[in-house]
């Protein structure tokens, strides 16, 4: 599962193949399914992109018809992101590259950020030209596009990265049974503060004042979020997925 909001529109996709459109009240617009499973989903104002295993990326207008091919990659797309004045598509993949394609002509390929060892899991832009990208090394890169230059490179001391969330200016990130925050500062991550878990994590979700995060048992932790520092308030137990944890946090 994975969903992008941009204004009115809400795309969504799922393992199933399925790709639905809702409005900020998610009544639903449109669905169409896609050839192949969907791994991300980015919208804009008049498109819904979609990457999916076999390497590819599509465009869709909002109704989900006249699909266009954007681009391929050898391996499977792992994530994508679009810069904000939608001039850049990004894209990772499993053999360990970065793609920064112009968009919508994605043939035409502005540059490489190659620095993982080994596939890349989640990109995403935490400013205009500030990219963080999350690897199966253990290492987070932070690039700055405009210089198309690696800028830091942070490792894990925990294992791999399972998940992670912005809010500006805080990085949260999880692997195994820690959740660390970083503070973004003139372009570098500076740890700020790190809480551990007596449960295996699996995925969080971030806002400006509450933390989710979903715990293997399955257990739902909230947590009050204020000025890089996380305070537990409460548990949940039950059936959860990152879904209704999204949901949750940002309702």
């Amino acid at each position: 599962y994975q969903r992008r909001v941009r204004g009115e529109c809400v795309a969504v996709i799922s393992n199933n193949k399925v790709v639905e459109t809702f409005d900020r009240k998610f009544q639903k617009q449109a669905s169409t399914v896609a050839i192949k499973r969907p791994t991300s989903v980015q919208v804009t104002n008049k498109n819904v992109v979609i990457s999916d295993k076999s390497g590819d990326a599509y465009s869709y207008d909002l109704s989900l018809t006249n699909q266009k091919y954007l681009l391929g990659h050898v391996s499977v797309v792992m994530d994508m992101v679009l810069t904000p004045d939608h001039k850049f598509l990004i894209t990772c993949d499993r053999d360990e590259k970065i793609r920064v394609s112009h968009f919508p002509n994605c043939y035409n390929i502005e540059t490489y950020l190659l620095g993982h060892e080994e596939y890349v899991l989640q990109i995403l832009l935490l400013s205009p030209n500030i990219l963080l990208s999350v690897g199966g090394d253990q290492k987070l890169l932070l690039w700055d596009l405009s210089s198309q230059t690696l800028l830091q490179t942070l490792s894990s001391n925990h294992g791999d990265y399972t998940s992670v969330s912005y809010t500006s200016p805080y990085l949260l990130t999880c692997n195994k049974r820690h959740v660390t925050v970083y503070k973004l500062t003139d372009n570098i991550l500076t740890q700020t503060s790190q809480h551990a878990s007596d449960h295996e994590i699996i995925g969080l979700a971030a806002s400006d004042t509450r933390i989710l995060v979903l715990t293997q048992e399955p257990k739902l932790e909230l947590y009050q979020f204020n000025k890089g520092v996380m305070s537990s308030v409460s548990e949940v137990e039950g059936e959860f997925d990152l879904a209704k944890m999204c949901r949750l946090c940002t309702a």
